[in-house]
């Protein structure tokens, strides 16, 4: 089976993850996945309103 998306990925702007978003990208191209879903959450993060 190949696998094509990651649909649950934290940056370190979640304060657990460990990784930039352009790392993710570059590792996810690397791997052939077509979509990847930052999924982000916690205290850390910037409130945008």
């Amino acid at each position: 089976m190949k696998l094509e998306a990651d649909l649950h990925v934290h940056t370190i702007a979640s304060g657990h993850g460990y990784s930039t978003i352009k790392e993710i990208m570059t590792a996810a191209a690397e791997k052939g996945l077509k979509t990847v879903a930052i999924t982000d959450h916690g205290l850390n993060m910037p409130q945008v309103f």
